[in-house]
């Protein structure tokens, strides 16, 4: 039996880094199509891009494989932890609900960099929905 495969594209926005900052997730797994979003007052453009993927990998069935696409270097080969195990200091708060997050999926989950602004249609879009998220909380 194939599982099905989920997508899910993830961009984080941030005005001023740090300031006003959006993120966006869209998930695809067949026909269906849905896109989470959210957004903070003041915050940093790694912070934004690792609450993407955090958020977008929550929504997803955990049963199913996924394959995460981000044009961010530091969410997708931050590694997550040193070569100790040990949780990344800055962001840690972060870095240790994407390992918790990650660990629970009973599916294996992909890891794929996209380039930015490069005409892909999808990293093109969550990256307008995460700008749009982070511009509701310019003053």
């Amino acid at each position: 039996m194939v599982r099905e495969m989920i997508e899910v594209w993830t961009d984080g926005s941030c005005i001023g880094n740090p300031g006003p900052g959006g993120y966006a997730a869209l998930i695809i797994c067949g026909s269906f199509r849905t896109r989470i979003t959210g957004s903070e007052p003041y915050t940093t453009n790694n912070r934004m891009e690792l609450t993407a993927v955090i958020r977008g990998l929550e929504a997803a069935d955990q049963a199913k494989p996924v394959t995460v696409f981000s044009d961010s270097t530091y969410a997708l080969l931050g590694k997550w932890v040193t070569r100790t195990r040990k949780p990344r200091k800055v962001n840690q708060d972060l870095w240790l609900e994407l390992i918790k997050v990650a660990d629970k999926r009973s599916a294996p989950i992909t890891w794929t960099k996209v380039k930015g602004h490069s005409g892909v249609a999808n990293n093109l879009y969550v990256d307008r929905l995460a700008g749009k998220a982070a511009r509701s909380h310019e003053v």
